[in-house]
């Protein structure tokens, strides 16, 4: 019996939305829907570049249709597959919602608790929301948007996190280094320090190291571009140079951490191991920071010593496993790990609502428990102890508030600020690290502390 052919989804769902183009709904008036057909297009591509499903691509292409009602959800699953239906409805019932911060935060803030809810519910749900997103950002960067400043807010507060949660470090960087270029006065002088210091990184690693096995990454930038930090941190930032040093197995990892340790002067406390394990974003590798002498001046070098696998996941996160290359890795202080028991406790109230016991989530998109009432100053004493020491600053949903200031919604976003040259806090409120009022998880708070290792 002859197999009947493959249906082309993508091909199908490009079809339909070329129907609805040329006769659009009354709902969709036609410069309507020629740029939903645009956006609808320009997103799939998006996924298609990061190797999604073809449910995922016929979403891409029809989720603007059925978010504007110029096409039924069901509709669009009778033609491209009960897959698609469910990502388009997915959509626009879960992100599509109007945010009424009720008084409470910022509305961008409330926007990246959906968005982190969003990647509990269905990974496929947050890849779609990343093209979207990403798409927005491209066409500010390119100036098709209009001024490029209108943009920063959504990227900072949004777009940037958001990626940071999902492991997505290969385009978050592209956000940060952005919007640094756009705020920052003197771009070439920064740049050109950043250049001869790679540059003498690479010099004193080639006689050992492949020079494809180096390279350069901008993790610090994202410190100027956090949307609770002061901005303008370039000069801090002109100081610091990531790398990244790629070994073909574990063991080689170890060593080339010995000749980095031989070549450079490490910085006493920086290094980390997490070559096994990973951090709650799946970030792995050898960490370790040493300081290079460049014409007198002191440039922070911070390594991070991997496998190329492991480095595809430290780069694409959740996406390498989902799309991409669809890598398997045992990752067991990733977040998603616990998606399943994050989605019971995420609907376990309404958000915003006021239940005795409510879950919080971090700036890096993990839940925690707390009994309504508990303080900032509990959360974070139980997040990791030594880190709220150094608190200087609490805010919930990126606006500041006191130190002593309850948590009583469920879902807020709340975000101690550190600083490793705070004095710690006032006798009274450090105290209350003894109080044991937060029962968060303490596998939690292990992960936590590990990501902020």
């Amino acid at each position: 019996m002859s197999q009947s052919p493959k249906v082309n989804l993508p091909a199908c769902a490009t079809a339909l939305a070329q129907s609805l183009r040329a006769d659009p709904t009354p709902e969709l008036a036609p410069a309507e829907a020629e740029l939903l057909w645009k956006r609808g297009e320009a997103v799939a591509a998006h996924l298609a570049r990061w190797g999604a499903s073809d449910a995922l691509l016929s979403a891409g292409v029809l989720h603007g249709f059925v978010q504007h009602n110029a096409l039924f959800a069901r509709r669009a699953g009778e033609v491209c597959g009960p897959r698609a239906e469910e990502i388009c409805d997915e959509y626009t019932h879960t992100l599509c919602k109007y945010v009424d911060s009720g008084g409470r935060g910022k509305s961008r803030a409330r926007q990246r608790v959906l968005h982190f809810a969003a990647a509990y519910q269905d990974p496929e749900l947050a890849f779609l929301a990343v093209a979207i997103l990403w798409e927005r950002f491209l066409a500010a960067r390119s100036g098709r948007s209009g001024h490029p400043h209108l943009y920063l807010d959504e990227g900072r507060s949004l777009l940037s996190p958001f990626l940071g949660m999902l492991g997505m470090h290969a385009l978050k960087e592209k956000v940060d280094l952005w919007m640094w270029r756009t705020q920052e006065a003197d771009v070439a002088h920064v740049e050109a320090m950043q250049e001869r210091a790679y540059a003498a990184v690479v010099a004193a690693l080639a006689p050992r190291f492949p020079v494809d096995a180096i390279r350069r990454r901008h993790d610090t930038v994202g410190e100027c571009c956090d949307p609770i930090r002061e901005r303008g941190r370039s000069a801090q930032w002109q100081r610091h140079l990531d790398v990244t040093l790629l070994a073909d197995s574990a063991e080689e990892c170890y060593r080339a951490l010995y000749w980095l340790h031989r070549s450079f002067q490490p910085i006493d406390g920086a290094f980390s191991d997490t070559l096994g394990e990973g951090r709650i974003d799946g970030t792995r590798g050898l960490h370790t920071s040493a300081n290079l002498d460049l014409s007198g001046q002191s440039v922070r070098v911070n390594f991070r010593v991997c496998t190329p696998d492991m480095e595809e996941i430290n780069a694409w996160g959740l996406a390498a496993l989902h799309m991409r290359r669809r890598l398997h890795a045992g990752l067991p202080h990733a977040w998603w790990n616990e998606a399943a028991e994050g989605r019971a406790q995420i609907a376990s109230a309404p958000a915003g609502s006021l239940p005795e016991t409510l879950y919080v989530f971090s700036p890096q998109g993990q839940l925690f428990r707390v009994h309504r009432g508990c303080t900032v100053v509990d959360y974070a004493y139980n997040v990791h102890t030594d880190l709220a020491d150094q608190c200087e600053a609490f805010y919930v949903d990126d606006e500041l508030v006191e130190p002593n200031t309850p948590l009583h919604h469920h879902l807020d976003l709340v975000a101690p600020q550190h600083d490793a040259h705070a004095s710690g806090l006032d006798a009274s409120l450090a105290q209350r690290r003894d109080t044991g009022r937060v029962s968060a998880r303490a596998s939690s708070a292990s992960r936590a502390g590990a990501a902020a290792a």
